[in-house]
């Protein structure tokens, strides 16, 4: 008697909090993979902040992939202010105490003269509901606590930007 053995169901895992339920792939390009890996060499503390980390070629040479391959990771963690390229010098592990950290991500210069430090004013601060797109960008649940804050920065008097800030509110508590 020719018997086939069928081996029970894997049960699957249980679907994310928020996904639909359907089990899919994950695929994260290899860029991003070796991204993951040096992120987590600096969240380890194998560079320091202010240390040179190893060249592109290096790290190629570890990883095993090319040298485009860790470019591109590393122009994501650039971006991103997690490392800081200097010509001619190499790339090292962002310090976030440089001169001016305020304006890493704006750069707002005159057009002539010197630059000059922005006037903060607050609006508005207060603590309330999230409204639902809010929490989704936060993600947080709907309806959970979050502060409010509405600024104005000047600029030599003038008012140039107008900012509306939104934490979570379990951060801040009291």
């Amino acid at each position: 008697m020719n018997q086939t053995l069928i081996p029970p169901p894997v049960p699957s895992p249980a679907p994310a909090a928020g996904s639909s339920g359907l089990a899919s792939p994950t695929f994260s390009p290899l860029y991003q993979q070796i991204k993951a890996l040096i992120t987590q060499s600096l969240q380890s503390g194998e560079w320091k902040p202010g240390e040179l980390i190893p060249s592109e070629v290096e790290l190629a040479y570890r990883y095993k992939v090319s040298q485009g391959t860790v470019r591109k990771a590393i122009d994501e963690l650039s971006a991103e202010n997690l490392v800081v390229r200097r010509q001619g010098k190499g790339t090292f592990v962002a310090t976030h105490h440089e001169a001016r950290a305020q304006f890493r991500f704006l750069k707002l210069m005159p057009d002539a003269g010197e630059a000059h430090q922005p006037e903060n004013q607050i609006v508005e601060v207060k603590r309330l509901r999230g409204p639902a797109e809010v929490t989704r960008v936060l993600d947080i649940k709907s309806g959970d606590s979050v502060i409010y804050i509405k600024r104005v920065q000047y600029f030599d008097g003038v008012p140039i930007i107008l900012e509306e800030i939104w934490l979570p509110g379990t951060t801040f508590k009291g």
